[in-house]
């Protein structure tokens, strides 16, 4: 049974059963599944293609917010959109809108399929985290795209069979686009152009990020100046009383400190563009520990300001642990890490883990009987793993487990961080 609870297969299931490993799924964050989708729509339109374009949506609210996209898609004549949600969508359009219903497994899967003159492609995810448990941004999804005929081919036929008899209209309409433009394979540079397109919008994005925090931090600057001016008008209202000539002193330096030049910064960056990638906070200022009589003191990097929590990090490979570690500790993250699933039981014997990070090859090779040990010594673990995989096909069944791909993006970590402590 599916988590609806209907007793219907996931249609994402059904796909990757019947592709097997001509396709390799994936964990992936709801923006980076928008901009997927968006750069396959846009190469429709900009490469000025007749043809036709299935998506789902999921609900009818998200469908919304695509709803103008579709539209100036279809103005051309020689274009059609077919739109399935789980629910009605109070505004009329010139797009073909399907309702699934919200018990079927479409409700809680996302897809966009191609089929025209140059290429067909799909893309098909699976939402993993359940309705209300995470922010938008923190959704997490399993997905798998292709430009191969044969899995749009495949796609189309599940589909079907999903739909059934459920969803009048829903069979002739897949019919009539595939009977228009049958499944074939991309023209040359097609493919290219798509990835290109995706690695540009994900890198906008990015720097979209960036210039929030930049704001952001300005406006912290400007908050902490306008604070010291109101210190300025204070003092100069009021006489310090007897003993506060060190206050007087300090409030002196503030307003020296504000008025000399920002020192040049280092690298070449401007002063207040953050040198770090977007999402991993700064290094930390260093604390002078006392000393005693006679010695130096001695300069330790000050312990970030995290939640505190503990993430275990399984992985035989040490640069990808070193790697991991790092970038969970800059994150405010404290860490512990092994080799394998029998290292892994023998930390949490004595240590507390908040998540798990483990390499799905070893739990598909030695380790497999291991993790059921560890499950079964350890309750609740299983609700706090994610598994962690290189460019190696897997058949989509983890256990609908989040699973990053490596190298781990810093986005796609932080949502499924968020995503596994949501309930902690």
């Amino acid at each position: 049974m599916d988590e609806q609870g209907s007793g219907t297969q996931p249609v994402l299931r059904s796909f990757i059963e019947a592709v097997g490993d001509r396709v390799t799924p994936t964990t992936v964050s709801k923006p980076t599944l928008t901009e997927l989708c968006h750069a396959l729509e846009d190469l429709v339109v900009t490469e000025d293609l007749a043809g036709t374009v299935i998506a789902g949506f999921q609900h009818a609210r998200f469908w919304a917010s695509e709803r103008d996209r579709y539209e100036a898609m279809t103005a051309d004549p020689r274009r059609r959109a077919v739109v399935f949600t789980a629910d009605e969508d109070e505004v009329a359009t010139s797009v073909s809108h399907l309702v699934v219903g919200a018990d079927h497994p479409l409700a809680r899967e996302w897809f966009v399929l191609a089929l025209n003159e140059a290429f067909s492609a799909v893309l098909f995810g699976r939402e993993l985290t359940r309705s209300g448990e995470a922010l938008d941004g923190q959704r997490l999804f399993l997905a798998a795209w292709s430009f191969d005929p044969l899995v749009v081919d495949d796609l189309l036929a599940v589909l079907s069979s999903a739909l059934g008899a459920e969803v009048p209209g829903a069979r002739s309409l897949l019919a009539a686009a595939r009977g228009a433009h049958p499944p074939r394979h991309a023209a040359p540079g097609v493919s290219q152009r798509f990835t290109h397109a995706v690695v540009e919008r994900l890198e906008d994005a990015m720097q979209q990020v960036q210039a929030l925090e930049t704001e952001l931090r300005e406006l912290r600057e400007i908050s902490d100046i306008s604070e010291l001016r109101e210190l300025r008008e204070l003092r100069d209202q009021q006489a310090a009383p007897a003993g506060d000539e060190g206050v007087v002193e300090d409030l002196a330096h503030m307003e020296a400190d504000e008025d000399a030049p920002a020192p040049p910064s280092a690298a070449g960056h401007s002063p207040g563009l953050a040198a770090e990638p977007a999402g991993v906070p700064d290094d930390p200022p260093a604390v002078v520990t006392p000393s005693t009589p006679g010695e130096e003191e001695v300069e330790e990097p000050a312990p970030h300001q995290g939640s505190g929590r503990r993430a275990l990090v399984v992985d035989e490979d040490p640069a990808m642990r070193g790697f991991l570690e790092a970038l969970l500790r800059r994150a405010g993250w404290q860490v512990a890490a092994a080799t394998s699933v029998g290292e892994a039981a023998d930390v949490l014997q004595s240590t507390r883990c908040d998540v798990l990070l483990l390499d799905l090859v070893l739990v598909r090779g030695r380790d497999g009987a291991g993790l059921d040990e560890l499950e079964r010594t350890q309750p609740g673990i299983r609700q706090r793993t994610a598994f962690m995989v290189d460019d190696r096909p897997i058949d989509g069944r983890v256990d609908d487990r989040p699973v990053l791909t490596k190298p781990v993006a810093w986005t796609d970590l932080e949502a499924v961080l968020g995503m596994l402590t949501t309930a902690l």
